[in-house]
């Protein structure tokens, strides 16, 4: 398989995401996500998702309650650390959720993080 850097398209979005990064390990972990992205998703879904989940204005809000932290907190950290290193901004709250159900939520997946990460 081409790295996604080899492509022109795989170039330019592999630089654009690329030009915060401070240390090779970040690029290395974001190379490795964008030839994920482009082996398993068309270059329509690639790009969009590297235009939603890769700038500042975009973040996501994870709750999650106290039973993860007592039970599964290798995994969550491990999750924790993959939705990092991919670019996207994370808001992460514990403790919230009565006053979280209450915000209008315009898009919203209920995940189980173990069951997508082991």
């Amino acid at each position: 398989m081409a790295k996604a850097s080899q492509t022109k398209e795989g170039q330019e979005l592999s630089m654009r995401w690329m030009t915060n990064s401070s240390t090779s390990q970040i690029d290395s972990d974001r190379e490795t996500i964008i030839k994920l992205l482009y082996s398993i998703a068309s270059k329509h879904e690639v790009r969009r998702y590297l235009r939603i989940f890769s700038n500042a204005n975009t973040f996501a809000v994870l709750k999650f309650d106290g039973v993860i932290l007592s039970e599964d907190l290798k995994s969550l950290s491990l999750s924790l650390s993959f939705l990092n290193k991919v670019g996207l901004y994370l808001v992460v709250c514990h403790g919230m959720g009565a006053q979280l159900n209450k915000l209008p939520i315009y898009y919203a997946i209920w995940i189980d993080l173990k069951i997508i990460f082991d």
